[in-house]
C-alpha cells in the first residue's frame, strides 16, 4: 500500500511538472514529489522501524489520493496575465522601513530572554542540549521561561511576529532581485531567536521560507539570466544553513553515533517517521485518541487554544478551560516508539488530525479542499502584486511541506502568524500610502 501511494505521487509530480514543461515550480510537482520520497523510504522499513500495518496503508492510501486529487490541474501555471517582472532600482523599497524597524525592537525584545539563555549555556559548559531541555520543560516549573513570557516570546507575540518577519524578508529578497538587507535581517532574527532555544525549528522554517520564496521567484520571473544568479544565491545560503543545522544538531548530542550518522538519521526520522508514529496511532486507538470524535476541533486546535486564552485571562464569558475536553495534544505529549530501538517526536503526519475529527471519510475531504486551496492561492499569487498574497502563498506551502510529519493549524504559532502577518501587510500598505502617495501593493516588480 505504501510503495504504491508512492508511486502514485511520483506520477502526480511527473505530470505536473511535464505540463509546465519540466519545471518544478508548482505546488503540485513539489509536494507530490516530496511526498513520494517520503513514503518511498519508508515502504522499506529503514533502521529498526516497525512495518506499517494493512489499516494505516489504506488509511495513506485514500488521504494521497485526495491530495493528489486536490493538487491536480489541467492547465500549466498562466503568466500570461502576470504583472511586470522584478525590478532592483524599485523605488517602494522605502515603503519596507516600517518592516524593518518593527525587527530591530524584536531584536531588542529579545535582549533579557537571551542574556538568561547564555547565562543557562556558560553554567551548562556551552551544552546546547541542556538548553535545549530547560527550554522545552518551561512553565513555572522550569528554571529558564515563565508562563508569561513563554506566552509572550514563543506562542503570540515576539515568535510568530519573527516568523512574520522573516518570511516578508524572505519574498523581498527575490522581489528586489537579491535585495541583501532583508537577508542580512533574516539571519539576525535567525541566531537570536535560535540562541534562546537551542533548536532547530527556526533555521528551518527560515530556510523553507527562502524556498517557498525562491519557487515563487522562478514562477514570476522570466529572465534567465536572474533566474541562474537566485538559484546560485540560493544555493550557497542553503549550504551555510544546512552546515548550522548539523552543527547543533552534533552539539545537542549525537549519542555513540558518529556525526554524519546521527545527523541522517535524524533527518530520514524527522522526514519519514511519521507514517510509522500515524501506524502506532492506528494500532492503539484508546491511547492516542483515534477513538473520540473531535467534529473538526482537532484540525484547526490553534484557533481554539487562542480563544481559550482569550477567555481566561481578557473575556471570562466561556466556561474555563472549554477547549481542553478534546485535549488534542495530550494524547501526543511523549515520544512515540516507531521501532525495537527508535522514538521520535509525536508526528503522526495531518491524516491523524483529520480522522480524529470525522473519521476516514472526513480526512479525504479535508486533504482534498486543502490541496485545491494551496493550488488555488498559487495561481492567484502569480498574477497578483500583493504582497500579503504572496505572503499567503509561502505560508500555505510551507504547511503543505509540513504535512508529511504535522498539521501547522493545530499550533496556535501557526494562526498568530496569519494574524500578525495580515496585520502588518496593513501597516505597510498605510505607511506606503503616506510617503509620497505611494501604495506599496502597486507592484511585485
Amino acid at each position: 500500500m505504501i510503495l504504491l501511494s508512492s508511486i502514485l505521487c511520483f506520477c502526480s509530480s511527473i505530470y505536473h511538472i511535464r505540463i509546465n514543461r519540466g519545471k518544478i515550480v508548482s505546488v503540485g510537482a513539489i509536494i507530490s514529489l516530496l511526498w513520494a520520497l517520503v513514503l518511498l523510504v519508508g515502504a522499506f522499513c529503514p533502521f529498526d522501524w516497525y512495518p506499517v500495518g494493512e489499516k494505516c496503508g489504506t488509511v495513506i492510501l485514500l488521504g494521497t489520493l485526495s491530495l493528489v486529487a486536490g493538487l491536480f490541474t489541467l492547465k500549466k501555471i498562466d503568466k500570461s496575465r502576470q504583472l511586470p517582472v522584478f525590478s532592483k532600482h524599485d523605488s517602494n523599497k522605502k515603503s519596507y522601513r516600517l518592516l524593518f524597524a518593527l525587527q530591530i525592537i524584536l531584536v531588542i525584545a529579545l535582549i533579557p530572554i537571551m542574556i538568561k539563555a547564555f547565562k543557562i549555556l556558560v553554567d551548562s559548559h556551552f551544552s546546547m542540549s541542556y538548553l535545549r531541555g530547560e527550554y522545552a520543560s518551561g512553565g513555572e516549573n522550569g528554571s529558564y521561561m515563565t508562563t508569561l513570557e513563554r506566552l509572550f516570546y514563543i506562542h503570540y507575540f515576539i515568535g510568530p511576529l519573527l516568523c512574520v518577519c522573516i518570511m516578508y524578508n524572505s519574498i523581498l529578497f527575490f522581489k528586489f532581485k537579491l535585495w541583501i538587507k532583508p537577508l542580512a535581517y533574516n539571519v539576525l532574527l535567525t541566531l537570536c531567536y535560535s540562541l534562546i532555544s537551542a533548536g532547530r525549528s527556526t533555521i528551518f522554517f527560515a530556510i523553507l521560507s527562502l524556498f517557498v520564496s525562491f519557487i515563487l521567484f522562478m514562477l514570476k520571473q522570466g529572465d534567465k539570466k536572474e533566474k541562474k544568479k537566485a538559484l546560485l544565491f540560493f544555493g550557497i545560503i542553503l549550504s551555510l544553513s544546512i552546515i548550522l543545522l548539523g552543527i547543533i544538531t552534533i552539539y545537542r548530542g549525537s549519542g555513540t553515533d558518529s556525526a554524519f550518522s546521527y545527523i541522517f538519521k535524524t533527518v530520514i526520522t524527522y522526514f519519514c517517521g511519521g507514517t510509522r508514529v500515524l501506524n502506532q496511532t492506528l494500532e492503539y486507538s484508546q491511547l492516542y485518541g483515534i477513538n473520540i470524535q473531535t467534529y473538526g476541533y482537532s484540525s484547526i486546535s490553534g484557533f481554539f487554544s487562542i480563544v481559550n486564552t482569550l477567555n481566561l485571562y481578557i473575556f471570562n464569558i466561556l466556561p474555563n478551560n472549554f477547549a481542553a475536553s478534546f485535549r488534542v495534544q495530550d494524547y501526543l505529549i511523549d515520544n512515540i516508539s516507531i521501532g525495537t530501538n527508535s522514538s521520535m517526536n509525536a508526528f503522526p503526519t495531518m491524516y491523524y488530525f483529520f480522522i480524529r475529527d470525522g473519521g476516514i471519510a472526513f480526512m479525504c475531504i479535508i486533504t482534498f479542499v486543502f490541496g485545491r486551496l494551496v493550488t488555488f492561492v498559487q495561481n492567484k499569487s502569480i498574477v497578483s502584486s500583493s504582497l500579503f498574497l504572496n505572503f499567503l502563498y509561502c505560508l500555505l506551502f510551507y504547511t503543505a511541506i509540513m504535512t508529511v510529519c504535522w498539521w501547522e493549524p493545530i499550533r496556535v504559532e501557526f494562526w498568530m502568524i496569519l494574524f500578525w502577518g495580515w496585520i502588518i501587510s496593513l501597516l505597510m500598505k498605510i505607511n506606503g500610502r503616506q510617503k509620497k502617495g505611494i501604495h506599496y501593493e502597486n507592484s511585485f516588480n
